[in-house]
């Protein structure tokens, strides 16, 4: 997309696991703000996680088991290649993403998240790409 505004980004699925996204990504970190998805779509499609949640009143717990798993997951070359961020769009209070699998959930699912994140590198078309913190 030329646009990383341009609405119409990402596939059909909410939230998006892949499609038409816009050219520049995100660096893997951890946001307090919401990131356009049109970036971690980017993100998403050179082999990058992101794990999302939407809690409008707060969900401190929840967040901070997000913000554990992205401290423990770095590849052997020491990069973090995962994204936390809020998204206000998710249908539920948690999601975790890679290109072509995703799972949302309102409760912390460890089993279920490290299930998407196996999957991490191996449909992204742009796999195994470094992620600048």
């Amino acid at each position: 997309m030329p646009s990383c505004a341009d609405p119409k980004c990402g596939d059909t699925f909410n939230p998006p696991v892949g499609g038409d996204h816009c050219p520049s990504w995100l660096p893997c970190r951890k946001y307090d703000t919401e990131q356009k998805r049109c970036n971690w779509l980017h993100n998403l499609e050179h082999g990058h996680a992101v794990l999302a949640f939407n809690c409008p009143q707060g969900c401190p717990e929840l967040v901070a088991h997000l913000h554990e798993l992205w401290q423990s997951r770095q590849s052997n070359n020491q990069q973090r290649r995962l994204i936390v961020t809020p998204d206000s769009q998710l249908p539920g209070k948690l999601a975790a993403l890679v290109w072509g699998y995703g799972w949302v959930g309102d409760d912390y699912d460890e089993v279920a998240i490290l299930e998407v994140l196996s999957h991490q590198d191996e449909a992204a078309p742009e796999k195994l790409l470094g992620c600048d913190l």
